[in-house]
């Protein structure tokens, strides 16, 4: 099945947004969860100066049709469209410059001209699109 989940403290399992995690993080225990992708669009999240999270961290992912989704950390159970539609947003939020193109096939973003293969190393620059060596 199709998750979206978060993480919990690993010894004591209460969500990473109620207080701080003194176990360090660990996710809801799905059998057989495989984690896709994340809101890396997010990152980093923001700690409160008592150190909890003050958003939750999104993961992606799967799990064991059996599993009990109503363990702590488990957001939502996702229709196989709802899935796609949250990785294809969270693609399109990892946007690294204004100017760069999205392929929605790939889920990639490409700039506007390719990257120069001379074996040279490059840096890509927004203020002229273009490929600087470095």
């Amino acid at each position: 099945m199709l998750v979206k989940i978060t993480q919990i403290d690993a010894g004591f399992k209460f969500l990473c947004t109620e207080k701080p995690m003194v176990n360090g993080p660990t996710f809801p225990d799905l059998p057989e969860l495989q984690i896709e992708f994340w809101d890396e669009s997010n990152y980093p999240i923001l700690t409160d100066e008592e150190g909890k999270y003050t958003s939750a961290p999104l993961f992606w992912g799967s799990c064991s049709d059996d599993a009990d989704t109503s363990l702590t950390g488990v957001i939502a159970v996702l229709t196989r469209e709802e899935y796609d539609a949250d990785k294809l947003t969270e693609a399109k939020a990892r946007k690294p410059f204004d100017s760069w193109i999205f392929d929605e096939a790939t889920l990639a973003w490409h700039s506007p001209i390719p990257k120069p293969e001379d074996g040279k190393d490059y840096l890509w620059d927004e203020a002229t699109t273009a490929w600087v060596e470095l």
